[in-house]
């Protein structure tokens, strides 16, 4: 342990209890500094006010149990806590373990003379707690600015196709400009055509704005946000995104989705990267496939406790070599590209509680799935 002293609040009512872990501290090789309360509410007043490097509570308190100080999930604190207990027993620790405790321990002569030496465990057990989660979310981050790299990629390619769809709702509301100035020009203004001509005029730009936004969305480097979503809507919302490179592609897009799909909780600009990674990769597999065959198959459905969703086309298929490297990052079947798009698809899968998998098709092509675990099942789970 460090010279420098070790920061310890003692949460205990019980005297004699108090004064031999006070000795057992004074008497350890490490240097610490000790403050005992008494009760519930001089630890909260202590906590709000110092910022201990370590919390001993004792379970039963004169104004309330010992449990009520943890913080129920480690994440929502910068605190170890060790509980205590005069009459412990097996429900009692899994209590304490689940109520983010680090440590349980019962009273006895041996165990409070060894918190020292039981405090200095914790401590390294919460060091590593820490830099894992340091690492976990530099590795959020690090995924993050790939996946914007991977989608700025991404629109490189589809950039042509977007700019047609854009220019659709532009070339409408050009004509039906050209009409009312026609109609000011020859002084025969119809309050009917006139109304239609502006509706049509406020509707295709809006659509326009619609395209843009959804866009400047999809390829904006953002912090992941998740929210409760209905999937059909994302998957939807995918479909149209990707109209004209399907048409582009001569490529028919049929969306299977099960009626009345349960909520998840996902970040919907992710999950339409993955979509989206998963059809342009479907439609790279059919360039050599003739036209009048190329379609890709989009389903979701339920499964229990989870939202199966694949994407199946009819190209070329894999071989048992390739299979066996997709997920790898920079590894790439295609002339051009980062080679992250799959490796990058998977992790945000994973981080959503799911897993994304690929298969041969029995006849021919290949199909991607990947799971979502419902609304339903992550609350199951948090509570469990």
């Amino acid at each position: 342990m460090s010279a420098k002293k070790i920061d310890v609040l003692l949460v205990e009512d019980d005297e004699d209890h108090a004064c031999l872990i006070e000795s057992a501290f004074d008497e350890h090789t490490a240097s610490w500094n000790l403050t005992i309360v008494r009760s519930l509410a001089e630890a909260r007043s202590q906590l709000a006010n110092l910022r201990p490097q370590l919390v001993i509570v004792d379970l039963v308190l004169p104004d309330g149990r010992g449990t009520q100080l943890l913080p129920r999930h480690r994440e929502l604190t910068d605190v170890p806590f060790v509980l205590m207990t005069s009459h412990g027993n097996e429900a009692m620790a899994v209590e304490a373990i689940k109520g983010g405790a680090l440590e349980y321990v019962v009273k006895s002569a041996f165990s409070l003379a060894e918190l020292p030496r039981t405090a200095e465990r914790v401590l390294r057990e919460w060091q590593l707690i820490v830099e894992q989660g340091h690492a976990r979310e530099r590795e959020k981050q690090l995924i993050s600015q790939l996946a914007h790299a991977e989608r700025r990629n991404t629109m490189g390619e589809m950039a042509a196709t977007l700019a047609h769809e854009v220019n659709q709702p532009l070339t409408v509301i050009a004509a039906y400009a050209s009409m009312c100035h026609e109609m000011l020009d020859r002084k025969q203004l119809d309050a009917k055509n006139l109304h239609e001509a502006l509706s049509q005029i406020d509707q295709q730009a809006r659509r326009a704005g619609s395209i843009v936004n959804g866009l400047k969305r999809f390829i904006a480097k953002v912090t992941p946000s998740a929210s409760r979503m209905n999937l059909a809507e994302v998957i939807r919302d995918v479909g149209c995104f990707m109209r004209s490179t399907l048409q582009s592609r001569r490529t028919t897009l049929e969306l299977e989705i099960d009626e009345d799909l349960p909520l998840v909780h996902i970040d919907p600009v992710q999950i339409q990267q993955v979509l989206v990674n998963l059809i342009q990769n479907a439609l790279d597999a059919m360039e050599d496939v003739e036209p009048a065959r190329r379609r890709v198959v989009l389903t979701a459905v339920v499964d229990a406790d989870v939202i199966r969703i694949s994407v199946s086309d009819c190209g070329h298929g894999f071989s048992n070599e390739t299979l066996r490297q997709l997920f790898e990052p920079y590894f790439t079947t295609k002339h051009s590209g980062l080679g992250l798009g799959l490796s990058i698809s998977q992790r945000i899968v994973e981080a959503h509680g799911g897993r994304l998998t690929t298969s041969q098709n029995s006849s021919e092509g290949a199909t991607f799935e990947f799971t979502i675990p419902t609304l339903a099942s992550l609350a199951i789970a948090s509570s469990g």
